[in-house]
């Protein structure tokens, strides 16, 4: 054999080696894909599952009556869907688009569910107001049974155009509007993340002693439409695979976000403070607030319910 021959020989033997190199790379990562993807799905069902267990055993008794904000999309919308399956049921949704939040009411009366819409525009401090005041009337009403506000609505990196009353759309979004409603309703019947756990840890045992349990939850990273301005609007539509795949699904952060007004963690939780303030990811306990923040962060927290009260009392 000549070296000519040779060389093609083992240029042939090498370019078969990593044609089948890259034919088994290829396949382990479609496997891998299809695993993450087979999981994904499984833990989407066993969680949809999950959350009609514990709605269902919230709302056996009497009347129930839930206040949802951002009820059209995401996490919002699997909350509004499940509840909307139960009989005992009544919905206030609370929803920036109106046009989509009636779309959403006419499919849950269609089935045979009980809801309605109010207007919800957390930019704006009088919307949010009048939002309270309304959601605090419908839980005020109906016969006895489960009362319940989930404050779901929010944003990450809201365009710097987007204003609220002179406050920045962030911080008016997930914290303010959130807060000014819990105290309406309590009081009749990240960075943002930080204040609102310490409002929670300093209102949560003065509004326990009236009747009501105080929680903050977080879902997790919910494959939901909350990042799309975390990337170029032409983009954003293209990480829909990845956020699926990698990301919890609304199911999921539905679970998370819901399970702690549903039923109180297990004895009180670790250490046994009672049921007020928990910081939780659906059914697992991540902090006691009124422990671990009240006491280390008083000074802050004190002035942050101040502020919320002074908001809460304009007009």
């Amino acid at each position: 054999m000549t070296s000519s021959n040779q060389s093609d020989s083992v240029g042939s033997t090498l370019g078969s080696l990593g044609a089948m190199t890259a034919c088994t790379l290829g396949a382990g990562i479609a496997g891998g894909v299809l695993y993450m993807a087979v999981q994904r799905m499984n833990r989407a069902r066993a969680a949809s599952r999950r959350l009609s267990e514990l709605i269902a055993a919230a709302t056996s008794a009497g009347e129930a009556r839930i206040v949802i904000t951002g009820a059209t999309s995401g996490v919002g919308e699997e909350l509004t869907r499940a509840f909307s399956q139960h009989s005992s049921v009544s919905l206030l949704l609370g929803c920036r688009n109106a046009e989509r939040g009636q779309r959403v009411v006419e499919g849950i009366t269609r089935r045979g569910g009980q809801a309605r819409l109010a207007p919800l525009d957390c930019l704006d401090l009088g919307s949010v107001k009048r939002f309270a005041g309304e959601a605090s009337a419908f839980l005020d009403g109906g016969a006895d049974g489960l009362r319940l506000l989930l404050n779901n609505a929010g944003v990450m990196r809201a365009p710097e155009d987007a204003s609220a009353d002179g406050c920045d759309a962030t911080w008016a979004t997930n914290f303010l509007a959130p807060a000014v409603i819990a105290e309406t309703v309590a009081a009749n019947t990240r960075l943002r993340e930080r204040a609102l756990m310490l409002w929670v840890a300093l209102r949560a045992g003065p509004l326990s002693e009236r009747g009501t349990r105080l929680a903050a939850t977080t879902p997790g990273m919910v494959d939901t439409q909350l990042g799309r301005h975390s990337v170029r609007p032409q983009l954003w539509p293209l990480t829909k695979p990845l956020r699926w795949l990698l990301l919890r699904s609304p199911a999921e952060g539905a679970v998370a976000a819901c399970a702690a007004g549903l039923q109180p963690p297990e004895g009180g939780g670790p250490g046994g403070e009672g049921e007020a303030g928990w910081y939780m990811d659906g059914e697992r306990t991540l902090e006691h607030l009124p422990t671990q923040r009240a006491l280390s962060e008083r000074p802050l927290a004190e002035a942050v319910c101040a502020w919320v009260g002074r908001v809460c009392g304009e007009k």
